[in-house]
């Protein structure tokens, strides 16, 4: 593990449990000292998040991603690059999980517009 390394030697161990419409992903950090743990996402330029409620929704064509999440989120200003040289703006995606040792639990349950 790349992590061991660090002072009290942490090790990140992450779970997937997939349905037909819901990825739900576990985080532990173990043991460790005090780092700070963050999972960052990066969306795909031309999918918006928004805010509602205690939960943030990402929108793309004719679907929505209601992402729910256990710890601190924050959304953040980005760009990538598709192809060389060619720049997009997008946003990423920050989840806060605590300092190790930690956890953190997220859902991604996918819907279908109307």
């Amino acid at each position: 593990d790349g992590y061991m390394r660090l002072r009290g030697e942490p090790l990140h161990q992450r779970q997937f449990e997939l349905t037909e419409d819901r990825v739900r992903i576990t985080d532990h950090v173990f043991a460790g000292h005090g780092q700070r743990a963050v999972a960052r996402l990066m969306l795909a330029p031309g999918i918006s998040i928004n805010k509602v409620g205690s939960h943030y929704t990402l929108h793309g064509r004719g679907f929505y991603i209601l992402l729910e999440c256990n710890a601190d989120v924050s959304v953040k200003d980005s760009e990538c690059f598709l192809n060389f040289g060619e720049r997009k703006l997008t946003k990423q995606v920050e989840i806060y999980f605590g300092e190790a040792p930690c956890s953190c639990e997220m859902s991604f349950t996918v819907h279908r517009d109307l």
